[in-house]
C-alpha cells in the first residue's frame, strides 16, 4: 500500500437472530465470518474486526477494492443466512 492509496472502511451490521432471545449469537457465526475474511486478508482486505452486539453480527473491514469487496461480503452474508436456517431446524 502506498501513502497516496485510499482506504475504505466498511461497517456492516447483520441481524443474525438468536436461539435465546436477542442477547447473543451462536459462536459459529463470528467464527465463520472471521475464517472467510481471513482468507482475503493481505490480498484484498487490509484488516477486519468481527464482533456482535446482542443478536447483531458486526463486521468492520478496511480495504481498497470497493465493488469487489461488496461481492465477497454479499456472499458471506448469504452463507451466514444458510447457517442461520440450519440452526433453526
Amino acid at each position: 500500500m502506498t501513502s497516496s492509496e485510499k482506504i475504505t472502511i466498511s461497517v456492516l451490521k447483520a441481524d443474525i437472530g438468536s436461539l435465546v432471545g436477542n442477547s447473543t449469537i451462536p459462536e459459529i457465526f463470528e467464527e465463520t465470518a472471521s475464517d472467510i475474511l481471513d482468507k482475503y486478508k493481505g490480498e484484498k482486505i487490509f484488516d477486519y474486526f468481527v464482533s456482535h452486539v446482542g443478536d447483531d453480527l458486526n463486521l468492520i473491514i478496511l480495504h481498497n477494492k470497493g465493488e469487489i469487496i461488496e461481492k465477497y461480503i454479499k456472499s458471506l452474508l448469504i452463507y451466514l443466512r444458510k447457517i442461520q436456517k440450519l440452526q433453526k431446524k
